[in-house]
């Protein structure tokens, strides 16, 4: 697989919501709006709504308005098991044209007998595979089991916005209903106060 141009992570394509510019990684390339990402964990279930979009990083260009960009997961067994929601935001397609979404299937694939190990597996691959282009990727997670929720993902974002050169990952048990917002919009949905009760 090509490594592409890691001094320019702007020519791998990014996921598309906004219009909104983010700066990031590797001198503060430019990077086209990327995926906006809604999560919800309450007692009747847990909640994920995604965008379908790529869009080209660079120059706009829409490159696919059907792109997948969450994943479904239910460990066994079948009716008791943990039911996981996936939804990323960042990097949509590989250098090799493989998109992230059908990575992330393939990677997961065959390592759902226990979350706890699937969990590690994915944080292995992202380090192994993806780490080394210096894209943003965040990966979002909510799981249920039972009357149990939990939230918590991957990325290589920092806090200032900069890429790290490995994935952290994170992964909590919330005591109250929650909600989350990840991506370009998160701060106007912020802003515009539609996270807080009226």
């Amino acid at each position: 697989m090509p490594v592409g141009d890691q001094r320019n992570p702007g020519l791998f394509v990014a996921s598309d919501g906004d219009r909104e510019l983010l700066e990031y990684g590797l001198g503060l390339c430019k990077v086209g709006a990327v995926t906006l990402i809604l999560g919800m964990s309450k007692p009747e279930g847990i909640y994920v709504s995604v965008d379908y979009r790529v869009s080209n990083s660079q120059t706009g260009e829409k490159l696919d308005e059907a792109s997948v960009k969450f994943l479904t997961i239910h460990y066994p067994p079948e009716k008791e098991g943990v039911k996981a929601l996936f939804a990323y935001t960042g990097l949509a397609q590989l250098p090799d044209g493989t998109p992230v979404g059908v990575w992330l299937r393939q990677t997961l694939r065959g390592q759902t007998e226990v979350p706890d190990v699937s969990m590690h597996h994915l944080h292995q691959r992202l380090n192994r595979d993806l780490a080394r282009y210096r894209v943003a990727l965040i990966v979002n997670v909510l799981a249920v089991q039972g009357d149990q929720r939990f939230a918590g993902g991957f990325t290589n974002v920092k806090s200032d916005g900069s890429i790290a050169p490995r994935f952290e990952y994170v992964m909590q048990e919330p005591t109250e209903p929650s909600v989350f917002v990840n991506g370009s919009g998160t701060a106007r949905v912020v802003a515009d106060g539609h996270l807080w009760r009226q």
